[in-house]
């Protein structure tokens, strides 16, 4: 797989290339992504299947649309239109390097967005692989405004989706779940619906779904649609997988039964390569040629050898290929930080390396303005890397050679900052003490989650808010609070923090609800992270939420240890509180805020 910039209509794009080795092929892919955290929950089974894809001959196209990953532009500059046109653009860019039969590949909204290009008259194209699609696009930005309504609920403040229509309507940008949301994007998708589509008759579409068990059909409103579909003459062919619903999951998940199934729906002709003939550019398809050829020929075909400041590459580890990208500061012209020290971003939880709400490309781009070079990667089985999915304790391997990579490619560089949230926070403290190149510590809302101090966490923290808001004693007073159900749950939950192992539907979706899960550990988390900070006796900045459960689970098992408060007491470890944040620092201000406070604490070093 090769990664890389190329030139699209509204900016730079992003895209993963993969090909099949020793093979030039008629058959391209182009993947079409989900919309917003379901792209980034997504990721690795995006991978998944397009390495599935390239291994049976098929080239395939895996981007980021203009505003999203690491593209270029913001999101709230891009719009429905904006995305249409760099997939058409993309189909473009595949016919001049040799493509005659074009997929598009689409998940959940992408889906949607294939479906419309195919009703524009996007006539290139000859099949659609459809994942759960999205049936309409007001369906869509309703569920996604339900997330600012959910945030706002929990601060006390009362927005209904209906209110927040209108004030996009009127020309106000929102802020949902750390993404900026405008006007054009809510008037476009609210305008789009399968149902009211005319399709060609001579496309072929195969929808697939997941579902819990092998009893489950489609769902009704797609069994509905399809039988209309084929009601029209219309080649649409279904299927169900059974699996989890890996784009919302709150851990990585995986379908291999879907990406098993999904790749036996290609056929492409493959043609030996003749290592002795000399191949036309455009039909270059191996990794090696593909790379040396484009990049060499950047002016003719459009592609970019990079931005002047952001490097993506791939680099091995135990056997594994990992993608990374390193932006390297916009002007030598500052003095302020000389650039013999970088910055790695760890990725935690179910991210991949931009990030929620890519917050971890704007800090990247925040920091190399600030003259600091930055590194972000996905380790083994996460985002575009290859390999078995990990976790969190076990990726010291994947950081030491990260800053290898990271060393070898920016030569100045005499040390590295880790930077890591959640579980990625905690991975970073277990690293330091073993690498003497690692010349400080950023650690945000590290993850030291164990089943009872999770409980434990959960009745100081949420339910003595609850007792205490305007709004619980409104509830009570109207007869709207359901006093069995909440008692109940209480007890369930003391249970837990006494060492209990009782847990109930409703108290794991409100932990769902207050934060990011992780998978509870077996080793003692909060011991090995002060071990680990012990041994290590460099600088560190730790960065904690005021609205987060895992942060009040560290805080608490903090103060509970007396050599724990004395440890972070020192002066080599600096502390800044965001008493309204929440875990992903999802707001700008808050996001701004903390790229500030590391700046600011990097140049101290």
């Amino acid at each position: 797989m090769i990664p890389q910039f190329i030139s699209g209509p509204a900016g730079r794009l992003f895209i993963s290339l993969y090909s099949p080795i020793q093979h030039v092929t008629d058959e391209w892919i182009i993947h079409l992504p989900a919309f917003a955290e379901e792209m980034n929950k997504s990721r690795k089974m995006m991978h998944d299947q397009a390495a599935a894809f390239s291994a049976k001959g098929a080239v395939v196209i895996v981007p980021d649309l203009y505003g999203t990953g690491d593209s270029e532009g913001d999101f709230g500059d891009a719009s429905w239109g904006v995305w249409k046109q760099d997939i058409r653009y993309l189909v473009e860019w595949a016919k001049t390097r040799g493509a005659q039969k074009i997929t598009l590949w689409g998940n959940r909204s992408g889906g949607l967005m294939a479906l419309d290009l195919i009703r524009e008259g996007l006539n290139d194209v000859s099949h659609l692989i459809l994942w759960q699609p999205v049936h309409s696009g007001e369906q869509l930005m309703t569920q996604f405004l339900r997330l600012r309504m959910a945030a706002g609920m929990i601060s006390g403040e009362k927005e209904t989706v209906a209110q927040q229509r209108e004030q996009l309507k009127t020309g106000k940008m929102l802020e949902v779940a750390g993404y900026d949301v405008g006007a054009a994007l809510l008037l476009e998708l609210d305008s789009i619906s399968l149902k009211q589509m005319i399709l060609p008759v001579s496309l072929r579409i195969d929808w697939l779904e997941v579902v819990s068990s092998s009893e489950r059909p489609l769902l009704p409103a797609s069994q509905k649609l399809l039988a209309l579909w084929q009601s029209q003459g219309i080649d649409v062919h279904s299927q169900t997988v059974v699996g989890e619903p890996f784009w919302s999951t709150q851990e990585i998940t995986s379908v291999p039964a879907l990406v098993h199934d999904t790749a036996l729906l290609i056929s492409p002709l493959l043609m030996a390569v003749d290592s002795s003939a000399e191949l036309s550019p455009s039909r270059l398809t191996s990794s090696e040629s593909l790379s040396k050829h484009e990049y060499k020929q950047e002016s003719k075909s459009g592609l970019l050898s990079a931005p002047e400041s952001e490097h993506p590459f791939v680099f091995s580890c135990e056997g594994e290929e990992l993608v990374g990208v390193i932006h390297l500061p916009v002007s030598s012209a500052s003095t302020d930080i000389d650039e013999d020290t970088g910055v790695l971003i760890i990725v935690g939880g179910p991210q991949y390396r931009a990030g929620s709400h890519r917050q971890f490309v704007h800090l990247a781009r925040h920091l190399a303005e600030q003259n600091i070079p930055v590194m972000r990667f996905d380790y083994r089985g996460m985002g575009d890397s290859s390999g078995a999915f990990v976790g969190f304790e076990n990726i010291g391997v994947d950081i030491k050679h990260a800053i290898d990579s990271f060393m070898e490619r920016v030569p100045t560089l005499k040390g590295v900052v880790l930077w890591g949230l959640c579980d990625a926070a905690t991975a970073a403290c277990f690293y330091a003490p073993e690498d003497k190149r690692v010349s400080g510590l950023v650690i945000l809302n590290p993850w030291v989650r164990s089943e009872a101090g999770e409980a434990t966490a959960f009745l100081k923290h949420y339910y003595l808010q609850r007792f205490c808001s305007k709004q619980f004693w409104q509830k009570v007073i109207k007869g709207e609070f359901n006093i069995s159900g909440s008692v109940a749950s209480l007890l369930s939950m003391l249970k837990r923090s006494a060492g209990g192992k009782a847990v109930e539907a409703d108290i794991a979706a409100d932990l769902i609800k207050v934060s990011e899960i992780t998978a509870i550990s077996s080793t003692n988390l909060a011991e090995k992270i002060e071990s680990s900070l012990g041994a290590y006796r460099g600088p560190v900045q730790c960065i904690i939420s005021g609205n987060d459960l895992t942060a009040a689970e560290f805080d608490d098992v903090v103060k509970r240890s007396k050599s724990f408060t004395r440890l972070l007491k020192q002066k080599r470890i600096n502390r800044e509180d965001l008493k309204s944040a929440d875990h992903t620092f999802s707001k700008r201000e808050w996001r701004d805020k903390v790229a500030a406070w590391t700046v600011n604490w990097i140049r101290t070093l």
